[in-house]
């Protein structure tokens, strides 16, 4: 899909030479014919929002006896996720969506969901999705999530009416771990020393004896080194991950925390300065989540 982009067609019907008044189309008026699809709700829980509209073909009646056509060409689902605000999913096992239907009717539906890793990759646009499904009751329909996650939705619905037509909408759900805090993430450098495996290293940490047993022998150079209490592992746990660089001046910002079947994901991105000190060093850093988060593994991806 393209960036949008609007043509109106002017459709001249074969309907006689009989006139038709121009202020009303079957007790709706100019002013409140549909001239694009109906806007969208989504709601989880306690939390509601507006869906995005994206590419659509819309087509009412004039009133003369033609009609007057759009096409609109929209932004992709995974492309749509900066112009999103996300819905918190929370504990639900559905999302209602409800469409402001005012006199149409809807036709046809249906719901796909990506992965939120998805977002921006073209080549999972026709891939990697999965289709949901749904129970519709007039303009309220309740989709079932696959596996309580949440991610990027692409509902797609026709319409028929006086106006009709058929529109996208894309929505973002938010998980429990995406809902996780951007911050505290920790970082502590510790001294560079020789012998270390291949790096990046990482590893869950589930008790104050696990963070001292991983802690162990090393020494900070900026402050003491990082500790933890039972108290605090009774609702959280810690993803350790330590990162070696050519030069010390290379600085680290974790951008995403991203769950998985097989674990979570964390995302580090390096900022590196137009001119760097001629010093290795290695960096520790602890990312907070929930307890039970991380599941059973950690992947490291680095930008």
């Amino acid at each position: 899909m393209k960036r949008i982009s609007i043509l109106l067609l002017a459709l001249l019907l074969m309907g006689g030479c009989r006139a038709t008044p121009t202020a009303a189309h079957g007790g709706k008026s100019d002013s409140t014919m549909w001239k694009k699809p109906p806007a969208l709700t989504v709601r989880v829980g306690e939390n509601q929002g507006q869906a995005a509209l994206g590419t659509y073909s819309w087509t009412w009646p004039n009133g003369n006896g033609t009609d007057t056509g759009v096409e609109a060409d929209g932004l992709h689902p995974l492309d749509m996720v900066d112009h999103v605000t996300p819905l918190p999913l929370g504990d639900e096992g559905a999302v209602i969506l409800t469409f402001d239907l005012s006199g149409l009717v809807l036709d046809q539906l249906t719901v796909r969901c990506w992965d939120a890793a998805c977002a921006g990759d073209p080549a999972k646009y026709e891939s990697d999705y999965e289709m949901l499904p749904f129970t519709v009751d007039g303009d309220t329909v309740m989709v079932e999530l696959p596996d309580g996650r949440g991610g990027i939705f692409e509902v797609h619905a026709y319409f028929t009416g006086e106006s009709h037509g058929d529109g996208y909408y894309t929505f973002c759900l938010q998980d429990s771990l995406a809902q996780a805090p951007a911050s505290p993430w920790e970082r502590t450098r510790i001294r560079w020393r020789e012998g270390l495996a291949e790096l990046p290293q990482a590893r869950i940490i589930r008790s104050q004896g696990e963070l001292q047993a991983a802690l162990a022998g090393e020494t900070a150079q900026d402050g003491a080194l990082p500790d933890r209490d039972e108290a605090f592992f009774t609702d959280h746990e810690l993803v350790l991950i330590l990162l070696e660089e050519g030069s010390g001046s290379i600085d680290h910002e974790i951008t995403d925390v991203l769950p998985g079947p097989d674990g979570v994901t964390v995302a580090v991105r390096r900022i590196v300065p137009e001119v760097c000190t001629a010093d290795m060093a290695a960096w520790l850093v602890l990312v907070e989540l929930p307890a039970g988060a991380a599941g059973e593994g950690v992947t490291v991806q680095i930008d």
